[in-house]
């Protein structure tokens, strides 16, 4: 990201939402779709492949929507900049935020909850949990592009959210155990996992796909409390969080991944509900 991109979203967090959502309307959208055409051919092959029963005007309406969507999350990205907390919690509303603030105990003091890059992840991520007595945090891999990195980390931590970065996660919760913290994390396990660490194959939207098994692992080795979070997007720019707890046992990764085989088949019934709150411009099926 650039002096320049950050300039702009710091003068974008000043304006009203609505007025941001015109913004995203009138000029993200037609050039982010129509002139830079950002990852059209990757969109366009991931929706063949999780819609082969649609019809091409299906799929190119569900594009348009995903567009006007992706451009939506990009401005309200920049607003969480100048959002307090209790816009942001107005704006990502949890359902049932009682029953996961209860879940960690001294027997079991994590709990995982298990998001999507569906919705605005980005709002899940800042408003998660802040203001309890548990510690809230997150999961993330470090971005290349340092700027933007350090912009996203701001805004994510900005009220009270721990990130921990991937290469330090066990050292970090080993830390925390030994501390007596209780501890809920948002996670969101949907993208490609790298080559050297696949161990497993799911059917998503009917195609065999590479899943990250790191998640699962994580869970069976810390006896985490489980919950998988289902989002929806109410009306523009207000969404709704319901997280529901998964009874499943952890598999022992001897080609058993039952936490990760229902979080996928409870994404794909959530995608199924509004397919355009997914990220598609993620090449989620590179051979």
């Amino acid at each position: 990201m650039s002096k320049a991109a950050l300039f702009v979203a710091h003068i974008l967090a000043c304006l009203p939402l609505e007025v941001l959502h015109l913004l995203s309307d009138a000029l993200l959208y037609p050039v982010v779709r129509h002139v830079i055409r950002y990852r059209r051919d990757v969109v366009e092959k991931n929706l063949a492949l999780a819609f082969p029963q649609k019809s091409d005007e299906e799929r190119q309406e569900i594009e348009r929507r995903f567009y006007h969507f992706l451009c939506d999350v990009v401005v309200e990205t920049a607003k969480m900049e100048r959002m307090s907390e209790e816009e942001l919690k107005r704006r990502f509303a949890w359902e049932n935020i009682d029953e996961v603030m209860r879940s960690p105990t001294d027997e079991k003091p994590f709990t995982l909850c298990l998001f999507a890059h569906y919705g605005n992840w980005e709002w899940s991520i800042a408003s998660f949990l802040s203001g309890n007595d548990n510690l809230s945090a997150f999961f993330y891999q470090p971005l290349h592009n340092k700027a933007f990195n350090e912009f996203t980390l701001k805004n994510r931590t900005r009220h009270g959210v721990l990130a921990i970065e991937a290469p330090s996660v066990s050292g970090t919760l080993e830390s925390l155990r030994t501390n007596g913290q209780r501890c809920i994390v948002n996670v969101a396990p949907d993208q490609l996992p790298k080559e050297q660490y696949v161990r497993h194959f799911c059917q998503f939207m009917g195609i065999k796909t590479k899943v990250i098994t790191g998640t699962e692992s994580l869970i069976c080795r810390y006896n985490m409390n489980v919950y998988i979070c289902r989002v929806a997007r109410i009306k523009r720019g207000v969404y709704s969080c319901r997280a529901e707890r998964l009874d499943y046992s952890p598999g022992s990764g001897n080609g058993q991944w039952p936490v990760t085989d229902a979080y996928f088949e409870h994404l794909q019934r959530q995608i199924g509900n509004q397919p355009e709150l997914w990220l598609w411009s993620h090449d989620r099926w590179r051979r």
